[in-house]
């Protein structure tokens, strides 16, 4: 019990109180000796912090660890990398998410460890712009393999929330076809269970099971970390796929879930606020009206008073909505999805929720359904919509006046009025109930979350939660 929460208080006690003695000492050696001296250090580090939490890691299997080697791995917690670095040995270096998502002196010690941080999406370039492009850490990668390092490239295979095996990205397969480097398959099992502050779990074992060992097609060079090639490109996916295949083939049969099945008949039916946005985006939309003058300090204020109102059940929240979106009365309608499309990139993207971002990344690939069921108005739904590529949003439409939007709505698209909307789409679009999905995080959305196969509350307010345990719904806490 608790083992997450001591494991990160002897990491944070001991990355803080050795980082400045290993800095300094660094300084004697030259760059990459330097970098090897901090990832020996911080292996020691990881181990003390394992041992005086009680936690064990075992490998079921032996393993020769050659130099110039490819290690992929799933990642059923958030200290894997951790883990597998300890393991692995100093002369791995890891090819990790953009530094400043970790907390300062983790990020310092990455730094201080030759660490290669990379941009994996849209989100994390609004985020985190100063990370290194894919390009540049594909071909900070190639440069380390071919020194005689290997590459821990973390994370791969994220089942952070589901416990469930994302699908792994095809970098892997190209830095080992331009190195000619091997690729090993590290399969962990039980992680998500020691790396927990749950009171049903006392594991403390970690297991790791060395996969099969892909080797690289020969012939091939650095352009194949770019190719345009078709033939090429299928061939990396194969492969690609080949790793997903034999890690799945050695974890427990829970990981192997329908959302990895491609299907054109499943549903995805997500709401926006709380769930994938980790704010109020309808708030924040009139917050960036504000900043850029188009609504008055005045107006802006008086909605804030609304809702604080609204909170206290002294008005309801009808009214509230109401007067929010009657701001908009006199807007030309091409105006505000202009406006729309700026908002979202400068405010909105950097407030996505990661882990459940990646969640409909992986539905996206397997050529799901993906639909926004939400109570907010409807250009701010749309705006989700074409980031996503989703199939359309269910949202609170807002009444037009040739172009013109009148500031009124047709209908609050809230509890019963979203189950009715969504049960419609799937009876249009033929979709089976039974292996779909549902994502959102207050009790008000129990109507349509309850009509799919796999309804799942994010970070659910306490009405959901106490309804989710009761009704043996998954619960799932959001990881940015």
């Amino acid at each position: 019990m608790f083992r997450l929460s001591a494991v990160k208080f002897f990491l944070a006690f001991f990355t803080t109180t050795t980082y400045i003695p290993v800095l300094l000492a660094s300084f004697f050696y030259k760059k990459h000796d330097a970098e090897y001296f901090f990832r020996v250090c911080s292996i020691k580090i990881i181990r003390a912090s394992f041992w005086c939490t009680r936690v064990r890691v075992i490998t079921t299997n032996n393993f020769f660890l050659d130099d110039s080697t490819v290690f992929v791995s799933n990642h059923p917690s958030e200290m894997d990398g951790f883990l597998l670095q300890a393991l692995l040995g100093p002369n791995v270096i890891p090819l990790v998410a953009p530094l400043k998502q970790f907390p300062l002196i983790i990020a310092l010690w990455l730094k201080g460890m030759g660490a290669i941080d990379v941009i994996r999406d849209e989100v994390d370039h609004s985020l985190y712009p100063d990370s290194n492009t894919k390009y540049e850490a594909l071909h900070k990668a190639v440069k380390a393999l071919k020194r005689g390092n290997s590459l821990l490239i973390f994370p791969e295979g994220h089942a952070e929330l589901i416990e469930a095996l994302y699908r792994f990205h095809t970098g892997a397969v190209r830095i080992s076809y331009a190195t000619s480097s091997p690729l090993q398959t590290i399969i962990l099992k039980d992680a998500h269970k020691v790396f927990s502050d749950s009171f049903k779990t006392g594991s403390r074992t970690v297991t790791v099971e060395f996969g099969k060992c892909f080797l690289p097609e020969e012939g091939l060079n650095e352009h194949v970390l770019f190719t345009t090639d078709e033939k090429t490109r299928e061939k990396i996916r194969k492969v690609t796929l080949d790793l997903e295949n034999e890690v799945l083939k050695h974890l427990p049969i829970k990981f192997i879930n329908e959302q990895r099945i491609e299907s054109n008949n499943t549903g995805v039916f997500v709401d926006i606020d709380l769930t994938i946005y980790r704010s109020l985006s309808q708030v924040d939309f009139l917050v960036y009206l504000t900043r850029k003058r188009l609504i008055t300090v005045n107006d802006f204020s008086y909605i804030m008073y609304l809702f604080i109102l609204e909170k206290f059940h002294l008005i309801n929240h009808n009214k509230l909505m109401k007067e929010a979106i009657h701001l908009l009365s006199g807007w030309k309608v091409e105006a505000v999805h202009k406006l729309m499309g700026r908002f979202f990139r400068e405010l909105a993207l950097p407030k996505l929720e990661y882990g459940l971002f990646a969640i409909l990344e992986d539905h996206l690939a397997k050529h799901h359904h993906i639909v926004f069921v939400t109570e907010v108005m409807h250009p701010v739904a749309e705006a989700f919509v074409s980031f996503f590529k989703a199939d359309k949003a269910i949202d609170t439409s807002l009444i037009k006046r040739g172009r013109t939007y009148t500031g009124d709505i047709t209908l609050l698209c809230r509890g019963k009025e979203k189950a009715h909307a969504v049960k419609e789409f799937i009876l249009e679009k033929e979709i089976n109930s039974s292996i779909s999905y549902a994502y959102a995080d207050s009790y008000t959305d129990i109507p349509f979350l309850t009509l799919v196969g796999h309804p799942m509350a994010i970070n659910p307010d306490w009405k959901l939660k106490r309804y989710a345990k009761k009704h043996n719904m998954a619960i799932l806490k959001k990881h940015s």
